[in-house]
């Protein structure tokens, strides 16, 4: 697993005993909001996990700990490698050095979810579930360990931030790739000028959709089309997906509705996100 971060904060005496200590962490996507423990006390976000048990493989642990923290279950399946943060600095109870790596994994999980089953101190500390956007997390943490020495919430924050990069990556992505199928559209119709009428863009719309009907049936093997054309490609179908979309956006150009459309789009989206119904991605 790739090393996303090392904070040594170099307070310690190399002589001194060192206690070694590997945890593992889930970074549970809901749109763009993230599946965090809150600390209700102090007012921090930390991601859902801790120690690995002797025994433990690090997909047991995560699962188990997040379970535990959270009430929401991990689908195994789903799990995939982030990276790992590595720590180094004074114990805090002695003269030892403490010596942890964390391994963050991308996690998805199932709807329904159990009551978390915290420890005393967990629960003194008032963690409880929060979908929390990761800017102000991240925002929320800063401040924390700026008061504090040698904390993990510079390790969190520092987490918080990759992620809302890429969640933020992932936002233009999708606005990128709708920008691009209005170019497509727009130049389709300067390349056959004679069948920009409403009523022919519609017959044209429908014919696509007619080849993409007949590349599902080859794909389904409900004909004879692998008899007689061999195995399904998913460049043809990809294309006759892509002929199809730019038809419809050519309907869209023509009325001027782009605006329009944008905006149902992102209204949609922020509907799914806030239902937590776009998981990711993910990352």
């Amino acid at each position: 697993m790739k090393t996303l971060a090392v904070f040594d904060d170099k307070n310690y005496d190399p002589d001194w005993t060192r206690f070694s200590r590997s945890a593992v962490r889930a970074v549970i996507r809901k749109g763009g909001r993230l599946a965090l423990v809150k600390c209700e006390r102090e007012g921090y976000y930390k991601f859902p996990g801790g120690g690995i048990e002797p025994g433990e493989t690090q997909l047991d642990a995560l699962v188990r700990e997040t379970r535990e923290e959270t009430g929401l279950h991990i689908i195994p399946e789903s799990v995939r490698p982030l990276g790992m943060v590595h720590e180094v600095r004074h114990g805090l109870y002695c003269e030892e050095i403490f010596d942890q790596r964390s391994y963050y994994y991308l996690a998805d999980v199932r709807d329904d979810h159990s009551a978390p089953e915290l420890d005393g101190y967990e629960a003194e500390l008032g963690y409880t579930l929060a979908f929390a956007d990761p800017q102000a997390a991240c925002e929320a943490n800063l401040r924390i360990a700026a008061q504090q020495e040698g904390t993990f919430l510079r390790r969190e924050a520092h987490i918080l931030s990759l992620v809302n990069e890429q969640i933020r990556a992932d936002e233009a992505a999708e606005r990128q790739g709708l920008a691009a199928l209005y170019q497509m559209a727009k130049g389709a119709a300067r390349r056959f000028p004679r069948g920009n009428e409403p009523f022919q863009m519609a017959t044209r719309l429908l014919e696509e959709c007619g080849e993409v009907a007949k590349e599902i049936n080859h794909w389904e093997d409900s004909g004879i089309k692998r008899q007689k054309y061999g195995e399904p490609r998913k460049t043809a179908l990809a294309n006759e997906i892509r002929q199809s979309l730019v038809a419809l956006m050519q309907i869209a150009v023509y009325y001027h509705v782009e605006d329009e459309l944008h905006a149902q789009i992102e209204q949609s989206l922020a509907r799914l996100r806030q239902e937590g119904l776009l998981d990711e991605a993910q990352s």
